[in-house]
């Protein structure tokens, strides 16, 4: 789970924790094991176990029914293992038992890709909860991937506004303005992202190509090997 979200996702579960634990004395012991499946399921989607994960949300699921959290937390373990229609019907689910949660429309945006209803789902997000900058983030790489780079950098420049010290938003702000003939601009993204975290393969290799786009060959040289030392791996 990325950083960003997971931080997210353990603010809701305090609060699901907490709600739970008051209720404990007040339902039946059905509440306390839906508490107890709730908190291993997350330490296996935590730790990667994605099947696990499954398993105890399920269990979740049928002792407590209303809770929205351990639907959309299914959708997330099944999404990681590729099963995007199980991800997109939890995420449907939980929508429906608390539509004002940003996270949820979220990643339902991030499932549903570059389509007019990943964007609608961008824009619920900012709409709930325009101080968070994971919801810009994901609706500039919707925005790039449609190949409206303008717009992705308006949605990166929001980003870094709340949050001056988001690598990848630097780094996919430098792509976007590569593709609109600003590689001076390009560069500084990648020299910011490389200062933020010298150790990201990503951002040496793209500064590389914005050196080598600037006629800068040895510079452009030093990057990629300095890339490829840190384990950069060209994709096709």
């Amino acid at each position: 789970m990325g950083d960003i979200m997971r931080k997210r996702t353990l603010g809701i579960i305090i609060i699901t924790l907490c709600i739970s634990v008051t209720s404990i004395f007040a339902y039946q012991t059905d509440i306390k094991g839906a508490l107890v499946s709730f908190i291993r399921a997350f330490t296996k989607l935590e730790s990667g176990d994605y099947a696990g994960a499954i398993e105890g949300y399920t269990k979740t699921i049928k002792l407590n029914p209303s809770n929205a959290m351990a639907y959309f937390s299914r959708g997330y373990a099944k999404y990681n293992l590729g099963d995007n229609t199980g991800a997109l019907e939890d995420y449907n689910k939980a929508i429906s038992l608390n539509p004002k949660e940003a996270m949820f429309f979220s990643s339902r945006g991030i499932l549903l890709k570059d389509s007019p209803e990943a964007m609608q789902d961008h824009n619920t997000a900012i709409r709930l909860d325009p101080k968070w900058s994971n919801a810009y983030f994901s609706r500039g790489v919707a925005k790039y991937n449609l190949k409206d780079y303008a717009g992705a950098i308006q949605d990166y420049n929001e980003v870094i506004k709340l949050d001056s010290k988001f690598v990848e938003a630097y780094i996919n702000r430098g792509v976007a303005k590569s593709e609109l003939g600003d590689e001076q601009g390009s560069l500084y993204d990648f020299n910011t992202a490389i200062e933020l975290n010298p150790k990201k393969a990503l951002a040496y290799h793209n500064r590389g190509d914005a050196k080598k786009n600037l006629g800068d060959k040895q510079g452009a040289i030093d990057d990629f090997n300095k890339a490829e030392e840190l384990g950069y791996k060209e994709t096709n």
